[in-house]
C-alpha cells in the first residue's frame, strides 16, 4: 500500500533532484561534493483572499470531463459527465461543517499530472505508468471522495463560482503530507505509516491550469513523468492555488509552539509555518564524486548492446534481473532512452530491515515481454502495483577517489517504475533513491567578455516541502607611486580567459599608476603603441563554492541603491561601483525580487588566491551571488565587511547569477 501512497505524497510535498558529472572522474579534493542550500518561503498566508465551500451545494452536480478531455485514457471507463461528492468529504475535508472558509497560502503550486485523478492529458507525450491496471482503476473511483484507502491521488471534490471569469473553479483535495510517519526528519522518507495525523485534510487545491490538457500552453507536448518534480522542469503538470481552512488558521495563531511531532499543532507550527523550498546547489564538476554519485550519466544499456563490465552501468546478471531489466528499462521506450536518460539522486532512506525483494506476483515473475525479441508477447496483466517489494535489476559499480571499486545492487518497484533504488553491497542500512532525468549536466559555454566569473556550474536539487510538487572579477590597483607589478593568480579550478593575457608561469606584469591605470610591459603591448587597462580581468571555472545562506532579498527596482550601499560600505569607490552597476544591473531584470549574498573574503582568497610582488596595504575583495525570486521572504542579513582605503590599495569585485528556480541551472 505504501508503495503507491508515497507517489502522491511525494508530489503534494515536493520531489526533486540533485547533481551531475562524469563518473570516471576522480576527486582530488576529497570524496564528497560541496552541497549548499538556497531557501524560499513556501507558506504565504493571505487572510483577505478567501473561498467558501458550502455543503452540499458546492459538492453536487459536478462536471467530470475526463472522458471528453482525454478519451485515450478515460474514454472506455464509462465515466458519467457529472458526479456528486460523498459524505466522507463532509466529515473529513469540511470537518463536519455545512460551510467552511479557506484562505490562500500558496500560489501556482506545481504537481505532476500523473499524481492527480486526471492523470496525463492528450497533449502530453507518453502515458502515466499504471493507469491501465489496478492503480488506474482506483483513480477512477477517487473522484468525489475523501477516502484515504489505496492510492491517495489529488482528486476533485467540489466546484465554486469564480466571479472574475464567470466560470466554475475546480477544487481538489488530498489528506497527506510528506513523512508523517517519521516525525518529519529532514532526510527521511518513511511515509504516513499508520495514517495518523492527516495533515493536509484541512487544505484544498484550486485548479489553475493543466499542461497536457491545453494545446496552447507552452509545454504542450510535455513528457509524462511520475516522479518528476524538479528533476524535469518540462514534465506534464497541473498547477494549483493552495488554500488553508480559516478555522484552523485562526486556531493556530493562539496555539502553543511545540516540538512534539505527535502534537496536533506540530505540522502547522513547525512544518508549514517554517516551510521553505530548498534548492541544493551542487557543483557539476564534483557532483559525481560521492559514492554513490548524485548523478549517474546514462546508466542503462541499449537492448542490442552486449552487456559487459563497465563502471556506471547497471549490469543484470541472474535471469530474473534480465527479466526485470527488460520490463523496467527496455520495455519502457516511452520513458527511457539508454543514450540520454540519466539517474538523479533524490533522497536517502534509512533501512531498519533488509529490502523486501519480490519473489512472485510482481513484474519479476510475470514479464510481459519476450526476452528473445524484446517485444510484447501478451497483453499487460492486471498487476497489483501496491505490493511493497523490490525487483532486482542488477548491480552498478563506481570507483572512489582511492581507486577502490564500490558495488551497489539496483532495484525498482511495480508501483514506482520510474524510480530506482541503490543499496551498497554488504551494507543495507541506507537506500539511495534515484529518478529519471533527461537533461545532462550543465556545461560551460563561452560568453561575451565581461566582468563575471565563468564559474560554478551547478544543477539544482529541490528538496521536499509541504504541498510542494515538489530556484567576474576585476582587479584594480592604486599604488602611491608608479610601480612595476607582478601579479599571480592561483585558482581552485581552471583559468579560461584573461585580459591582458595571463601567462601561466609568470602571471601578469604591468606598471601600475596611482590613478588606477595599468600598462603591460613592452613585450605585452602592441608595437609602438602602449596599451592601458583599467583593471586586470579574468574568467575561470572554479571548483565547489559554498553558497551563502544569509543575505538580502531585494525588490528589483531597489537593487541599485542596495548594491551601491553594500559596495560603498565594503570600501569600493564610485568608479568601481559604477563599473559593477553597468555590468550587473542589466543582467538582473528578469525577476521581481533578487536574493543577494556575499562570499566570505577568506573563501575568495582560498579559491582565487592572489600574490603580489609588492604587497598592497589594503586589499578589498567581494563576490556576490544573485538569485532571481518570484516573491519576498524573510532572511538573515549578514554583516557587511568594511575596509578603509589606506596606502597602496587593491580592490577586486565579481559575482555569479543563479538561474531559474526549481529547474536545472548553469551558473556562469
Amino acid at each position: 500500500m505504501w508503495s503507491a501512497l508515497i507517489l502522491i505524497v511525494s508530489s503534494v510535498l515536493g520531489f526533486g533532484a540533485g547533481s551531475a558529472g562524469l563518473i570516471q572522474n576522480v576527486n582530488p579534493y576529497g570524496s564528497s561534493p560541496v552541497q549548499t542550500v538556497s531557501y524560499r518561503a513556501c507558506y504565504d498566508p493571505q487572510p483577505n483572499i478567501r473561498i467558501t465551500l458550502k455543503w452540499p451545494d458546492d459538492f453536487t452536480n459536478l462536471s467530470d470531463n475526463r472522458a471528453k478531455d482525454n478519451p485515450k485514457v478515460w474514454g472506455g471507463a464509462n465515466i458519467p459527465p457529472t458526479f456528486a461528492t460523498d459524505a466522507s468529504c463532509e466529515q473529513i475535508a469540511m470537518n463536519g461543517q455545512a460551510q467552511r472558509t479557506y484562505i490562500l497560502v500558496r500560489r501556482n503550486t506545481r504537481i505532476p499530472s500523473c499524481k492527480t485523478d486526471e492523470l496525463n492529458g492528450p497533449y502530453g507525450v507518453g502515458e502515466c505508468p499504471g493507469w491501465g491496471d489496478a492503480l488506474g482503476a482506483t483513480a477512477i473511483h477517487h473522484r468525489g471522495t475523501c477516502s484515504i484507502d489505496g492510492y491517495t491521488d489529488l482528486r476533485k471534490i467540489a466546484e465554486i463560482p469564480d466571479p472574475s471569469t464567470g466560470q466554475k473553479d475546480e477544487v481538489f483535495w488530498n489528506p497527506f503530507s510528506y513523512n508523517v510517519g517519521c516525525n518529519y526528519k529532514q532526510d527521511e522518507n518513511c511515509g504516513p505509516g499508520d495514517r495518523r495525523n492527516l495533515n493536509l485534510k484541512d487544505f484544498v487545491y484550486v485548479l489553475r491550469s493543466r499542461d497536457a490538457f491545453d494545446p496552447d500552453r507552452l509545454r504542450s507536448g510535455c513528457p509524462v513523468r511520475w516522479d518528476s518534480g524538479a528533476t524535469n522542469g518540462e514534465a506534464c503538470s497541473h498547477y494549483f492555488d493552495v488554500y488553508m481552512a480559516l478555522d484552523l488558521y485562526n486556531a493556530v495563531q493562539s496555539a502553543p509552539a511545540t516540538n512534539d511531532p505527535e502534537s496536533p499543532y506540530y505540522f502547522i507550527r513547525q512544518v508549514v509555518q517554517n516551510c521553505k523550498e530548498e534548492d541544493v546547489f551542487i557543483p557539476a564538476a564534483t557532483a559525481n564524486l560521492s559514492i554513490p554519485p548524485e548523478f549517474i550519466n546514462t546508466p542503462f544499456y541499449p537492448q542490442n548492446q552486449p552487456i559487459t563490465y563497465t563502471t556506471g552501468k547497471i549490469i543484470p546478471n541472474a535471469s530474473d534481473e534480465k527479466t526485470n531489466y527488460l520490463t523496467y528499462v527496455w520495455g519502457r521506450g516511452d520513458l527511457i532512452n539508454p543514450f540520454k536518460t540519466n539517474l538523479l539522486q533524490t533522497n536517502k532512506e534509512s533501512n531498519t530491515t533488509p529490502l523486501n525483494v519480490c519473489s512472485g506476483g510482481s513484474f519479476s515473475s510475470m514479464s510481459i515481454f519476450s526476452l528473445a525479441a524484446g517485444q510484447p508477447t501478451v497483453a499487460p496483466p492486471t498487476i497489483a502495483p501496491l505490493v511493497n517489494c523490490y525487483d532486482p535489476l542488477g548491480s552498478i559499480y563506481f570507483q572512489d577517489d582511492k581507486g577502490a571499486i564500490n558495488s551497489f545492487k539496483v532495484y525498482s518497484k511495480p508501483a514506482t517504475p520510474q524510480t530506482f533504488y541503490l543499496v551498497k553491497a554488504g551494507d543495507n542500512k541506507t537506500t539511495y533513491v534515484y529518478t529519471l532525468k533527461e537533461e545532462t549536466a550543465p556545461s560551460n559555454q563561452r560568453h561575451d567578455t565581461s566582468l563575471q566569473l565563468r564559474v560554478m556550474d551547478m544543477i539544482t536539487h529541490n528538496a521536499w516541502t509541504w504541498a510542494t510538487p515538489w530556484c567576474k572579477p576585476a582587479i584594480y590597483m592604486y599604488p602611491t607611486k608608479p610601480t612595476d607589478m607582478n601579479v599571480k593568480l592561483d585558482v581552485d579550478g581552471k583559468l579560461t580567459l584573461s585580459k591582458p593575457a595571463y601567462v601561466s608561469n609568470t602571471g601578469w606584469n604591468v606598471k601600475a599608476y596611482s590613478d588606477g591605470t595599468l600598462q603591460p610591459f613592452a613585450a605585452d603591448a602592441a608595437a609602438g603603441k602602449p596599451i592601458t587597462y583599467p583593471y586586470l580581468y579574468y574568467e575561470a571555472d572554479i571548483n565547489g563554492i559554498s553558497f551563502p545562506k544569509d543575505g538580502w532579498v531585494v525588490k528589483q527596482p531597489d537593487l541599485e541603491n542596495k548594491l551601491s550601499e553594500i559596495l560603498e560600505e565594503t570600501g569600493f569607490n564610485q568608479k568601481e561601483i559604477g563599473d559593477f552597476m553597468s555590468y550587473w544591473l542589466p543582467r538582473l531584470q528578469e525577476k521581481p525580487y533578487y536574493f543577494v549574498g556575499m562570499l566570505p573574503e577568506n573563501v575568495i582568497n582560498q579559491k582565487e588566491h592572489l600574490t603580489f610582488s609588492t604587497q598592497p596595504d589594503t586589499l578589498i575583495r567581494t563576490r556576490f551571488v544573485f538569485e532571481g525570486m518570484d516573491g519576498p521572504m524573510s532572511i538573515t542579513a549578514p554583516n557587511v565587511p568594511h575596509h578603509d582605503r589606506v596606502g597602496f590599495t587593491v580592490t577586486d569585485w565579481g559575482g555569479t547569477l543563479v538561474g531559474k528556480s526549481c529547474t536545472d541551472v548553469s551558473i556562469k
